[in-house]
């Protein structure tokens, strides 16, 4: 059961840092699908 939690805290952790650099690359006028922090393995739907 406290593995469990542990995998949950995990995803909501990494979900927040997805968050966070999305709206600090929206807010820097960046690309927001280059800030990811596990790499920028998605393509931007930019021309």
């Amino acid at each position: 059961m406290a593995a469990e939690g542990n995998a949950v805290n995990d995803k909501v952790r990494l979900y927040a840092k997805v968050g966070a650099a999305l709206i600090a690359a929206k807010d820097a006028g960046d690309d927001p699908f280059l800030a990811q922090p596990y790499g920028s393995s998605a393509k931007s739907t930019k021309a």
